[in-house]
């Protein structure tokens, strides 16, 4: 990495910044009261300590390139990004802040503009893929490692930011892996960009190898012990025994006072405060591996670890990701080895990278992987022969979706029910099926989703419920929400189903040039075949 020419900050100075009358993120505007109330209780927090931000200024100042393994409730996410944002107050451009998951940006955004005294949205913003919430004035973006790629896409030097954060590196994901890929060739041609690198667990050896990184900074984590305790006989059944952990616990003393809430990644925003917020109630927080994050839910004082989806198990590190959660107050395959490497390909291709085999990735796959990503992309018209992406290639990146369905899109769009191909790719895009099917209820689940059924398309018979489903929404959410507890249908899948069409229709029409959808009409004698054509497009050019 290029050398570096050492702040003229010291810690004095960001000190004095965070102890101004004024705020300086906004000229002439005094701070609140609440606002030195926050800096007081922040201020108990490692990375706030001293000696801690002092070895981390050491190496900002003299490193292009600075990785940070932090624990739990260190204050990695929140508050060394506060302070790096001092650092780089001077310089005129923005930061970026990325996380793999939308709830965490949004919940480090809020948080972040609370204590810098801003308005969330100014100066301190959001921007996930269905919501920005961020203008000219934002000096620091929280964003999904898929915006930063997006907006790497359209500017390969990533020319409006003086620094780069890339949080919860630990997760090893697909877009983050790529984003450090592509973050390394642009470290070079602009040697005053700044990438700073954070990990919740240690083993980063392999970064500091990626990077020429020669020294690392490891800040300790604060929480009180842990007593993690193991069944000392392998059980099937989870849900029996975590309520016999709650039983131990005697939470049911307190029943009467004890809020169930959710917390999954597409929950609402709404309902995400609930999660966050207890008020004088004791709190049942039921989570999908949205516990490995760096959210921080406070007094959260018991973990029980259980799987619903897949019986597979989980890695140490992820394992003590998820104790974590509980004392805040992973060697696994790199996500990028698990993913599409289709998508991958057509985004190094759109930056101008025709030979992706050799590309520099921090762990690369097996040659043949991209041999036969190449294969099917060429199959697909999304290269051309010499390697080059073609525009079918670049539309498909516009698409929040699995490249294949592109060519379903033209291929609707010609046959005039591009609205039902949609549909059926938002269907097909969702983390579960929008037909649920609990085990005790299995033939009932059957019984009841006959009605819907086509017997020649398992996609006809989706788009029969979906329809069905919208006309129920119509009469009102409450009768909605009965109907499909009745028929057995998944109100989140359907819900997240809905909102990604809406996404999709107004992609498609910016991409297609058009102020409409076309969609059939029930009495168009070929309409489950044009429907059908379209969707064999997803595989068939």
């Amino acid at each position: 990495m290029a050398t570096q020419h050492p702040t003229e900050m010291t810690l004095k100075d960001v000190v004095n910044l965070e102890n101004a009358k004024d705020n300086p993120l906004i000229p002439g505007s005094a701070r609140s009261v609440g606002y030195f109330d926050m800096l007081e209780e922040r201020r108990t927090l490692p990375v706030m300590q001293a000696e801690s931000f002092e070895k981390f200024l050491n190496l900002y100042s003299n490193q292009q390139v600075v990785i940070v393994t932090a624990g739990t409730a260190s204050g990695k996410s929140t508050q060394l990004t506060q302070r790096i944002m001092y650092l780089e107050l001077d310089k005129g451009l923005q930061m970026a802040c990325t996380q793999p998951r939308r709830v965490a940006a949004r919940r480090d955004a809020e948080r972040v503009a609370a204590e810098m005294d801003v308005r969330l949205g100014e100066q301190v913003g959001v921007h996930h893929r269905d919501h920005n919430n961020t203008n000219e004035k934002t000096r620091l973006k929280f964003v999904t490692e898929g915006i930063l790629l997006r907006q790497y896409q359209e500017d390969p030097t990533l020319s409006r930011y003086s620094c780069v954060i890339v949080d919860e590196c630990h997760e090893r994901t697909a877009d983050a892996d790529i984003l450090l890929a592509l973050l390394k060739k642009t470290l070079v041609n602009r040697p005053e960009l700044k990438l700073v690198i954070i990990s919740a667990t240690m083993n980063t050896q392999e970064f500091a190898d990626y990077f020429g990184v020669s020294e690392s900074l490891d800040i300790k984590g604060t929480g009180f012990p842990l007593d993690i305790q193991h069944p000392q006989t392998p059980t099937p059944d989870y849900a029996q025994l975590a309520l016999s952990v709650v039983a131990v616990s005697k939470l049911r003393k307190g029943i009467k006072d004890l809020d169930v809430v959710p917390l999954y990644s597409s929950l609402p925003q709404d309902e995400h405060v609930k999660a966050f917020h207890s008020g004088d109630k004791r709190m049942y927080i039921v989570a999908t591996n949205i516990a490995e994050t760096s959210l921080t839910i406070e007094g959260v004082a018991h973990v029980v670890g259980m799987a619903t989806l897949l019986p597979a198990p989980i890695s140490q590190a992820s394992a003590e990701q998820r104790a974590g959660r509980a004392n805040r107050t992973r060697a696994h395959p790199p996500g990028i080895h698990k993913a599409d490497i289709k998508k991958y390909i057509l985004i190094l291709k759109s930056v101008g990278y025709i030979a992706v085999g050799t590309f520099d990735f921090l762990e690369p796959h097996h040659p043949e992987v991209y041999v036969r990503g190449l294969q099917d992309l060429k199959a697909m018209n999304m290269i051309h022969n010499n390697g080059n992406i073609t525009p079918a290639g670049n539309g498909s990146l516009e698409l929040p979706i699995e490249q294949a369905w592109y060519n379903a899109f033209v291929r609707g769009l010609k046959l005039g029910c591009l609205d039902e191909i949609i549909s059926i790719a938002a269907f097909s895009s969702t983390r579960h099926s929008i037909f649920a099917k609990p085990c005790p209820q299995r033939y009932a689940a059957a019984t009841e989703h006959a009605q819907f059924t086509n017997p020649v398309s398992d996609h006809m018979t989706e788009l029969n419920a979906f329809y069905k489903w919208r006309h129920q929404c119509k009469l009102g959410a409450k009768e909605a929400a009965v109907w499909c507890h009745e028929t057995l249908l998944n109100v989140e899948a359907l819900n997240e189903a809905f909102k990604l069409r809406k996404e999709m229709l107004d992609e498609c029409g910016v991409l297609f040039g058009i102020e409409s959808v076309p969609a059939l009409t029930f009495d168009d004698e070929e309409y489950g075949i044009k429907i059908r054509k379209a969707i064999a497009r997803q595989t068939l050019v």
